[in-house]
Order: structure tokens, then C-alpha cells, then sequence
């Protein structure tokens, strides 16, 4: 009798234990409202939008490429990575609407093409017409804590009457 009841104890403990790794189980991310769900972004349409804005962004500061020919060939990218043809056709309308709508804001901007511009701009074209059409990492921003106990820390010496009388500068 006490083995059966040690048995269901093990059983029940082995139970709870397996519902934690599959993500399945409490969590304290769970308990405190910590934990924040991560944004879905589809890749394809990401890579849809840089590729067309950048093609639109080449033309209009006068780059010597074939901007057909780079439509083509993200497409084609895009079905080399196992995208369905309802994937790749909502591609193309991201990348076609993106370009015509970039190209016809972008093209009533007199100094659209400033010398740092057009340095970003040939990078991402040579990528490119490379065949590299992934997308670019986004930067990531450290977000600086705020709160009492979270002050950043400076490079600065201490300074005796700073701490005690903060009045004082």
C-alpha cells in the first residue's frame, strides 16, 4: 500500500516535471506578467520591403542596373527558398507596391540623394544584384533602466561634495 502511494507521488512529481520543459507549465514570467510575447514578422515581406525600397531608392539617385531584372531574380530567391506560389505572389505584391509607392514619394525629394544616402543605398544594391537578398539585422537599442536603483553608471570620478550636498555643482 505505501509502495503504491510512493508510486503516485513519482508519477505525479515526474508528470509536473515534464509539463515545465515544454513550456506548457507555470513560468515566473507567467506569475508576474514579465514575460512579453515576441512580435511574429514574416521574413519574406521583410525582405520584400528592403529589396524594393532599395531598387526604388538606386534608381532614383541614378544607379546603372536593370530593376526588372532584380525584381526577377528576388523572386526567383524567394521560390529557391521553399516559398508556396501564394507566398512568393504576396512578395511580389509587397515588393511591387513598395517600390511604386517609395519611388513616387522619394522621387519630389530634391536632396534625396546626400553622399551618406547614396553610400547605404550602393551597399545594399551590390548585395543585391549579388544575389543576397536576406535581410539586414536591425540594430538592437539597449534600453537604459530607469527607476531609483538603476541610474547608469559614468565615467566620471566621484566627487566628495556632489554626493553630500547635490545642490552644489
Amino acid at each position: 500500500m505505501a509502495h503504491l502511494a510512493l508510486r503516485a507521488c513519482l508519477i505525479t512529481a515526474a508528470l509536473g516535471l515534464t509539463a515545465c520543459g515544454n513550456g506548457g507549465g507555470v513560468t515566473t514570467g507567467s506569475l508576474f506578467g514579465s514575460s512579453q510575447p515576441k512580435p511574429v514578422t514574416d521574413e519574406r515581406t521583410e525582405r520584400a520591403l528592403e529589396v524594393a525600397a532599395t531598387s526604388a531608392r538606386a534608381s532614383r539617385c541614378g544607379y546603372n542596373f536593370d530593376p526588372a531584372r532584380l525584381r526577377y531574380a528576388y523572386l526567383a530567391y524567394e521560390t529557391a527558398q521553399g516559398g508556396t506560389p501564394e507566398q512568393v505572389a504576396k512578395a511580389e505584391k509587397v515588393f511591387d507596391y513598395t517600390r511604386t509607392s517609395l519611388a513616387e514619394k522619394i522621387k519630389k525629394e530634391d536632396d534625396f540623394c546626400s553622399e551618406e544616402k547614396t553610400k547605404g543605398i550602393k551597399a545594399s544594391l551590390t548585395r543585391n544584384l549579388a544575389g543576397d537578398f536576406s535581410a539586414t539585422p536591425k540594430k538592437v537599442v539597449a534600453e537604459v533602466p530607469t527607476g531609483w536603483f538603476s541610474a547608469p553608471l559614468r565615467d566620471q570620478p566621484m566627487d566628495r561634495d556632489k554626493i553630500f550636498d547635490p545642490v552644489r555643482r
